[in-house]
């Protein structure tokens, strides 16, 4: 199993970009469907140590983020190729988890694309 730990400033900065994000104006996006996770007071797992406790109760996504969908959101959040938030990492272009690319001289709003090697 892969673990992916980010810091909850970033994952924060990364949520309330894509809630401003106009899902509704994208022809490709679909709804995304919420799931609550519960069991406020939830203790630690034992092993391994420290995970799945759950303090309170909160949102999260039921199905993956796909990488057309954050394409999508990158074009529209960095209008001017700059990526003024860093809510887009060169890893996702060059990395074997990736799968985003960026090309600085397209046109506004196409500067990020899906890598043909991850639309299969």
């Amino acid at each position: 199993m892969i673990m992916i730990r980010i810091s909850f400033k970033t994952l924060s900065l990364w949520l309330a970009a894509l809630a401003c994000l106009p899902f509704g104006s994208l022809a490709s996006a679909s709804a995304i469907e919420w799931v609550t996770v519960g069991d406020p007071g939830n203790t630690a797992d034992t092993d391994p140590a420290g995970f799945g406790a759950v303090a309170t109760s909160f949102q999260i996504m039921k199905y993956e983020f796909t990488n057309q969908l954050y394409t999508e959101f990158l074009n529209s959040v960095d209008q001017n190729g700059t990526n003024p938030n860093s809510v887009y990492n060169a890893n996702m272009g060059s990395n074997a988890r990736g799968g985003i690319s960026f090309t600085s001289g397209a046109a506004s709003g196409s500067k990020y694309a899906v890598s043909a090697t991850f639309l299969l």
